[in-house]
């Protein structure tokens, strides 16, 4: 038996049907594809021109922090980079001083990246603070700008005015905020505070519409009682020490972990309290003499024992830095650690020398070359000279001392002033130490000399003593 006609004349136009639908289904596939590619490459697109205008600023605020804000390389003119090639296309900076603002920098970045420009632009502004390590750079605006708007050298900014105009609007926003903060926080219904904010208020529920189904069911199902949780283990509780328990810094740790500003403030406070104590000490013999020695004793132990802490204060200090220094994040890093331990331990050394010539002055107006001649007998200069000789040697130790600790701090990174301080102070003491010295030289000579003037006295003594005898005979 043959097929009919009329099945076999059905088949082609179903083909036919089929065909436009697949077709149909793939070109509609293909443009959604292409719709999700296109998406994605712009999306892509713009992250990687941010984080490329985001390196641009990063190498700007490394340059501040490792040169300084005085020295940045743009404080005279403006400073201009063109097409730096970077992530397989290139950018175009340029960074000016903020207009009529101190401690501001505007940075400008152009990307160019897959036949896309796009332009960002920063205000940052620099910390100005002497003992902040970090030299911290805080971002006060971030905006997006078109291409066009990247500034060119000797022309109109007009980009910087919408910059200025958002600022000040943001500001005056600022305000406003705040004085409605002060209205609101004063408030305690929230139908007062939502009509502060010109809201509209909450209204009770009047029973007009009915529950929705979900309410119902959720009245109808029985509560699940909360599991009950066991009680903690020592070891898993929140106050519980832990593996490695935390321990508090020492000495040797890394400057992350060491408050340098402690230690800094430790180093001025004991070397001044050494200083301000000594000079208490001798206003006690200049004004009761002999009577304030007892007084001037309990002040000059005191003194000492501030000294010997000024010294050790600045050797943790000097330890702490170089540790600091080794684990610093970049080299203007470093060299700021360093001109700030230098600049302490600088002004410790010229209190404790400070210290040292006012001692040296008041044994001269005191126990000079004066006193020295007054001195009727060797016993008395012997006594002087075995004193003086006493503090001499405290001298050497002192004077080598502090050489030591200007040898420590002698490849840190100083200003100007501070290597001129320095060098006074160690010649300061140096010179009291020599004075002391001559002062040493000069009584063993008046000594010499007194116990010669006795020897030839007890001589002539004895010798009238003698002819006395013969006479008499």
């Amino acid at each position: 038996m043959k097929p009919s006609k009329s099945r076999q004349g059905m088949a082609l136009p179903f083909t036919i049907v089929a065909m436009v639908v697949v077709i149909g289904f793939i070109m509609t596939m293909s443009r959604l594809n292409q719709g999700v590619k296109t998406q994605i490459f712009h999306t892509n697109n713009h992250q990687l021109s941010f984080l490329m205008a985001y390196s641009a600023l990063s190498r700007v605020c490394a340059k501040i922090h490792a040169f300084s804000w005085a020295s940045r390389p743009f404080a005279a003119a403006p400073y201009a980079e063109n097409k730096v090639s970077l992530q397989g296309g290139h950018y175009d900076l340029l960074v000016e001083n903020s207009k009529n603002r101190e401690f501001q920098a505007d940075v400008y970045v152009r990307t160019h990246l897959a036949g896309i420009s796009r332009m960002y632009f920063w205000r940052v502004r620099f910390n100005d603070d002497l003992l902040d390590v970090s030299n911290q750079i805080f971002v006060e605006a971030f905006l997006n700008g078109d291409p066009k708007d990247f500034p060119v050298a000797g022309k109109a900014n007009p980009f910087a005015k919408k910059v200025e105009d958002l600022l000040a609007q943001r500001a005056a926003n600022q305000k406003q905020s705040d004085l409605l903060a002060r209205e609101v926080i004063k408030l305690k219904k929230p139908n007062d505070i939502i009509k502060e904010l010109n809201g509209r208020p909450i209204e009770a529920p009047d029973g007009s519409f009915p529950p929705t189904p979900e309410d119902l069911a959720l009245v109808a199902r029985v509560p699940v009682p909360l599991p009950e949780m066991p009680t903690l283990p020592v070891a898993e509780k929140p106050d519980a020490a832990g593996p490695n328990p935390a321990r508090p810094p020492s000495s040797y740790d890394s400057i992350v972990g060491v408050d340098m500003n402690a230690k800094m403030k430790s180093v001025l406070s004991s070397s001044e309290t050494a200083n301000k104590l000594n000079d208490e000490a001798w206003k006690k013999i200049e004004e009761l003499g002999s009577a304030g020695i007892g007084e001037y004793q309990v002040l000059a132990d005191k003194a000492a024992e501030s000294r010997e802490a000024a010294h050790k204060d600045m050797s943790d200090l000097i330890k702490s830095a170089q540790t600091g220094i080794e684990d610093a994040p970049s080299t203007g890093a470093a060299r700021a650690i360093e001109e700030m331990v230098s600049q302490t331990v600088v002004a410790g050394i010229q209190n404790l020398s400070g210290l040292i010539g006012r001692t040296m002055e008041q044994l001269e107006d005191n126990a000079g070359m004066e006193y020295l001649d007054s001195l009727p007998t060797a016993e008395h200069v012997a006594k002087l000279l075995n004193d003086w000789e006493g503090y001499l040697g405290h001298l050497n130790t002192e004077v080598e001392r502090l050489n030591s600790l200007a040898s420590e701090i002698g490849g840190f990174h100083k200003s100007a002033e501070v290597e001129e301080a320095l060098a006074k102070a160690l010649q300061s003491a140096q010179e009291n130490r020599d004075k002391m010295a001559e002062h040493v030289e000069a009584t063993k000579k008046r000594l010499e000399e007194l116990i010669k003037k006795e020897e030839e006295e007890a001589d002539q003594q004895q010798q009238q003593e003698q002819e006395g005898t013969g006479d008499g005979a």
